[in-house]
């Protein structure tokens, strides 16, 4: 039996990856508003479930088995899904407050307009020669996006239907994909754009009419204008309902709230949680409805990847609870005791190298673990001249910098070993220290960039204990000087030669480390 997917939505993106997974055969329940029911309307049948009013009050379980406690029509009950995909549409708020600004006859916001203006209908009460304003990223910042309706609109009324169009904005954000062009467009059809990079416009709220003074900074003189209609631009945000669910789901959210964290090893449509899943508006304000689309269908139809490493509680549990607090991937349930969820795991290895009790082991499924390859690559160096280095190197991002850096021919160190983990917050104090009390003059370790990890705050985890240990280590010799934390992409294998040239080149080697019990 097909996997059956919920999908979480009420506007276009819902209902276009509605018709593509119908079209895929593939078991479907949408839920969506109640006033949007008649969107999906005729696709309910035998393989899709349209669920309107439904309001999320809590959601358990992972990957193939996630139960939603759900309220509709004043009945509770549980909903079971095997995957979730977040398809909200955006919420977009109008910033009439940031102008002083109350909404009236001849003050609207974006987003009363835009509709309009697309239709060829704007107010009736505008007459050809009359003056339009929009007040656009004034005060705050706006996003490009938000310039674009703005200009689409102001380009609309100046060129079909006759009007004194200006555009008053502090910075035109003009980043997103044709939007540079479409300011040409606007200037030809005799838009005025009208910046204000050091004193901003002053804003008069008359009865139902703006005034508006200012000085133009190319001439110098006092500016003055009452426009027919103003129009106040809008903050484009997450919609309630998605906040909540993310909320409930343990989700990483950006910085504007959208529930896909700014890290390019979630793009095009992962979150954090295996099996959850984000597109269009839900997952970044400028996002791409229609390859959303596919990238859904993909991920859903595609085998999950397999970890090469998983984790287990073997030990005496202290209960403390570190675990739950550190898994960036909600994958730690608990009860009597934390349990590590394998459907939900996805091998990062932060819990068990987090863990103050070393109570969870990290292995292969073949059991060998980090400590095993530790071992071996400390026999080695052993009997091996100086300088003698082990660098744990990030699978994803430092590990292939350094098989590039080999093959490009960059210059290494002889007796170089790279212990090559799923992830640098895998790598605990204990590893580090294992290898200072062998014979290795140092030890490094490099992981993907702040915000490129899939493990989410990997990096941050390793170069805490990094620095923890380098103040304590040096006390002894040139211990502090022995341990070093970076970050490497890639595509970077120049940088990982340089890296460790530069760590070799501050090393004071003594023909063996300061740390082994022989010595």
């Amino acid at each position: 039996m097909s996997a059956m997917t919920l999908i979480i939505g009420s506007g276009d993106p819902a209902r276009q990856l509605t018709e593509a997974l119908l079209r895929q055969r593939l078991p479907v329940s949408v839920a969506c508003e109640a006033d949007s029911a008649d969107r999906f309307s005729d696709l309910s049948g035998p393989g899709c479930r349209v669920l309107p009013g439904l309001q999320f009050l809590s959601v358990t379980g992972t990957d193939g088995n996630f139960n939603l406690s759900v309220e509709m029509d004043g009945r509770r009950s549980t909903l079971s899904a095997d995957r979730i995909v977040l398809a909200e549409d955006a919420r977009h708020q109008p910033n009439l407050h940031h102008y002083g600004l109350t909404a009236a006859n001849t003050i609207w916001s974006l987003g009363q307009l835009t509709p309009a203006a697309a239709a060829g209908s704007p107010p009736e009460f505008l007459q050809a020669g009359d003056s339009v304003v929009f007040l656009h990223g004034i005060y705050r910042e706006s996003h490009p996006e938000v310039t674009r309706e703005v200009l689409n609109a102001a380009l609309t009324l100046s060129q079909d239907h006759g009007l004194k169009v200006f555009v008053l904005t502090a910075n035109l954000k003009v980043a997103g994909d044709g939007i540079e062009a479409l300011v040409r467009r606007c200037r030809d059809h005799g838009v005025r754009v009208v910046k204000f990079t050091r004193k901003r416009p002053e804003i008069r709220q008359e009865q139902d009419r703006v005034r508006i003074v200012f000085d133009d900074e190319i001439t110098g003189q006092c500016c003055g204008l009452s426009p027919a209609l103003t129009v106040v631009d809008e903050t484009i945000a997450p919609s309630a309902r998605l906040i909540g669910v993310a909320g409930m789901l343990g989700l990483e959210t950006d910085g504007q709230g959208f529930a896909q964290a700014d890290n390019v090893r979630r793009l095009p449509v992962a979150t954090n949680r295996r099996g959850v899943y984000v597109m269009g508006p839900s997952r970044g304000v400028a996002a791409a409805c229609d390859a959303d689309v596919a990238g859904v269908v993909q991920a859903l139809t595609t085998d999950a990847d397999v970890p090469a490493m998983v984790a287990g509680i073997v030990g005496s549990c202290a209960r403390c609870l570190t675990c739950v607090r550190c898994c960036p991937h909600q994958a730690i349930a608990l009860t009597n005791r934390p349990a590590i969820l394998a459907t939900a795991c996805q091998g990062c290895g932060v819990c068990a190298a987090s863990c103050p009790a070393g109570a969870i082991a990290f292995h292969t499924p073949e059991g060998s673990s980090i400590g095993d390859v530790l071992t071996t690559a400390v026999n080695a160096l052993a009997s091996q001249p100086g300088p003698r280095l082990v660098v744990f190197c990030c699978a994803r991002s430092a590990a292939v910098a350094a098989r590039a850096a080999a093959i490009g021919g960059a210059p290494l160190p002889v007796h170089l070993h790279i212990v090559e983990v799923p992830c640098g917050g895998s790598v605990s104090q204990e590893h580090l220290l294992t290898v200072l009390e062998g014979e290795a003059d140092g030890v490094m370790l490099l992981t993907c960039h702040s915000g490129n990890c899939y493990a989410g705050p990997g990096p941050e985890h390793a170069a805490a204990r990094c620095g923890q240990l380098a103040p304590l280590l040096g006390v002894v010799e040139n211990g502090g000087g022995r341990i070093r934390h970076g970050t490497l992409a890639a595509n970077m294998g120049s940088s990982f030669a340089g890296l460790v040239a530069d760590f070799v080149a501050g090393l004071d080697i003594h023909g063996g480390s300061s740390f082994s019990p022989e010595r």
